[in-house]
């Protein structure tokens, strides 16, 4: 069967958008495959969930396309009646593909781009100021958020510094429910990958879904001229 110069001009095209792709090496994935996962959208729960060292925390995550935000906001007692501290990090992530230890989940990687804290009471501000300059460059008032620099953290309350940190994690969405993994037992960060969890924390609730259609290229080819250009 002879190929007419239609047929021989596409292959042609699909060869050299092959080499293109070859050449970039390892290309992230397309954004078409964040709707198929199901991250983007808005989690959280009200379960009020332990903390190493004590303290106990509710929790809330937001994907889009490819940026993430988290948030733990800490209360001083087991009922989480009584907030005390929020913790808000903000940054860019990627999926690498399945875990190879936990069924159904995917290996994910978070990189944090700012860190926010805002004390939610005034003992909480004064426990902060009495290190100056320890986790802000500001007096800390009740209320108040400031961003914790990226060079040192703030080690009075277990943020470390996060310049250039890359989070190895894993995720897994069933339905209406997101799990992220366990945070390691030692209250530190999952910064190498070894330390990447093996298990789940508890289930996140979806409050508020991404239309998928908004994340979507209008076509593969379009997202692959896009990362051509960049």
């Amino acid at each position: 069967m002879s190929l007419t110069p239609l047929t021989l001009a596409f292959r042609a095209a699909c060869a050299i958008a092959g080499a293109v792709v070859l050449s970039l090496g390892t290309v992230a994935t397309p954004p078409h495959a964040w709707a198929q996962i199901g991250l983007p959208g808005t989690w959280g729960t009200n379960a009020c969930e332990p903390l190493a060292g004590g303290p106990r925390a509710r929790r809330q995550m937001r994907f889009t396309a490819r940026e993430f935000s988290r948030t733990w906001t800490r209360f001083a007692d087991g009922a989480c009646a009584t907030p005390t501290v929020r913790v808000r990090t903000e940054g860019t992530y990627r999926v690498i593909g399945a875990s190879p230890i936990v069924p159904g989940a995917i290996d994910i990687e978070f990189r944090p781009v700012a860190v926010f804290l805002t004390p939610l009471t005034t003992t909480a501000a004064d426990v902060l100021n009495a290190t100056p300059f320890a986790c802000a460059t500001d007096v800390w008032f009740a209320g108040v958020e400031q961003q914790v620099p990226a060079v040192s953290g703030c080690s009075v309350y277990q943020i470390g510094a996060y310049r250039g940190q890359t989070e190895f994690d894993i995720a897994l969405v069933q339905g209406t429910k997101l799990f992220v993994g366990a945070p390691p037992g030692d209250g530190g960060t999952p910064d190498i990958p070894q330390r990447r969890p093996t298990a789940l924390s508890g289930p996140l609730d979806l409050i508020k879904a991404v239309s998928a259609e908004i994340l979507l290229p209008a076509t593969g080819a379009d997202w692959m001229m896009q990362r051509v250009r960049k």
